[in-house]
């Protein structure tokens, strides 16, 4: 895998790598590939910043995922295990369209991410799973499960996460809810 060795200097801390990778172009084909094999992979330092990058490389759109790129990565979720990686993932859920065929299995993946004892993980598999049911309208009321259950959490900012989905419409993105405008403890 060439981006194995792109990652090479990577601590699993500093994005500096990850920035320097990120800021030579658009990634190959290879690259994002690579990346979405090195999200499943045994390596937790080398999952993270792959999936950082395929994240960066989503939201800027640089990157766009086949077909083929999404069955990979859909298809090794079970296998994401460090929360950095699950967590990149989560995020880049806002910045693509999710095939059909490929939203419930992900759905199911972030539906078990939910049970994370970390916060920001939490509350990201929450807005990805509100951003799959704005776009696939069969997980409406599993997203609308979790948005409840995030205005609820005990952490803040998985209640953040919440009021500022809420803010942009809830699960529909229609009219902001107004549940969403309300400060805690109101």
């Amino acid at each position: 895998m060439v981006l194995i060795a792109k990652l090479g200097e990577y601590d699993g801390r500093s994005v500096d790598v990850l920035e320097r990778i990120r800021d030579r172009g658009v990634p190959s084909g290879r690259d994002v590939d690579d990346a979405i094999g090195l999200a499943s992979g045994p390596d937790p330092k080398l999952a993270a910043g792959a999936t950082w990058l395929l994240r960066a490389w989503l939201e800027s759109g640089d990157a766009t995922l086949a077909a083929g790129q999404w069955s990979d990565l859909v298809g090794g979720l079970p296998e994401v295990d460090d929360p950095w990686a699950r967590l990149h993932i989560a995020q880049a859920i806002r910045c693509v369209r999710v095939p059909e065929e490929h939203a419930a299995p992900l759905a199911a993946a972030l539906s078990l991410w939910r049970a994370s004892q970390r916060p920001f993980l939490r509350a990201w598999a929450t807005d990805a799973l509100v951003c799959l049911a704005r776009d696939h309208a069969s997980l409406a009321d599993r997203a609308a499960d979790a948005l409840r259950d995030a205005r609820a959490d005990s952490a803040a900012s998985v209640r953040a996460r919440a009021r500022r989905i809420d803010a942009e419409g809830g699960v529909d993105g229609g009219t902001p809810d107004p549940i969403g405008d309300r400060v805690d403890g109101e």
